[in-house]
């Protein structure tokens, strides 16, 4: 007889990251990724001074970059915060 506590532990696990990631800021709302000189920009608004950025190496490591400045209550745009 197999104990499967183990294996419903690492389901439920993966269920739990999974519900984090697509609540994650840079999936919900989707911000623009480009090649900004030589990093990558995820930008959610307008431009960089009204908007929310994030820089990175690569496009994974901007939207990190993005959802960090996302959760800083200045950096969202004024649209956003009021909600």
């Amino acid at each position: 007889m197999t104990d499967i506590s183990t294996d419903a532990y690492l389901a439920r696990m993966a269920i739990v990251e999974a519900c984090a990631f697509i609540q994650a800021p840079s999936v919900l709302y989707r911000p623009a990724i480009f090649k900004d000189g030589d990093q990558w920009c995820a930008l959610y608004g307008e431009n960089i001074q009204d908007g929310v950025a994030g820089f990175g190496d690569t496009p994974g490591l901007a939207c990190q970059a993005f959802n960090m400045a996302w959760g800083q209550e200045r950096s969202r745009p004024a649209k956003e915060a009021d909600q």
